[in-house]
């Protein structure tokens, strides 16, 4: 037997989809540099232009901070060549063990798509990202008694 799903309200679906879908923007920045130590500075002062950029759009839209969340990746690719990886970035100011972490990931990223890994190769930052997410208010949905009848009786509701 097959089942006929009729929502209550069909006109209003997709608006209501939109009132409790969270809001979402990206931020990004180019910014071409090696990825190393001695650039941590840079690639943090990078990292907080975009939180910045992120939490005053959150905030223009009027999300208040307990339901702002902001996720940091950065595009990387071993120097010369032609296509990137983005990797995602601990949300916090990073100092060097943060630095091996985030190559290390690359690394494996890397040897998952391409097949190897060469550890030790000169790894350059491409673009630094950021997506800035205000949650919306989760609801919840009663569940309908299903009706056994007829599809005809949904027309006469």
């Amino acid at each position: 037997m097959q089942e006929i799903l009729i929502p209550e309200r069909p006109g209003l679906e997709c608006a209501f989809g939109i009132l409790v879908t969270d809001l979402r923007s990206d931020f990004t920045r180019t910014k071409m540099m090696p990825l190393e130590p001695s650039r941590i500075d840079d690639v943090n002062a990078a990292l907080a232009d975009l939180e910045n950029q992120g939490r005053q759009w959150l905030a223009a839209e009027g999300i208040p901070k307990q339901n702002q969340v902001v996720r940091r990746s950065v595009d990387m690719r071993y120097m010369g060549q032609n296509y990137e990886l983005t990797i995602p970035m601990p949300n916090s100011i990073l100092g060097p063990n943060q630095l091996l972490d985030i190559l290390r990931n690359f690394y494996e990223a890397h040897e998952r798509a391409y097949g190897y890994r060469t550890e030790g190769a000169p790894v350059q930052a491409v673009t630094f990202r950021l997506e800035a997410i205000g949650m919306a208010p989760k609801i919840s949905v009663e569940e309908q008694q299903q009706d056994e009848g007829s599809p005809e009786n949904a027309l006469n509701r």
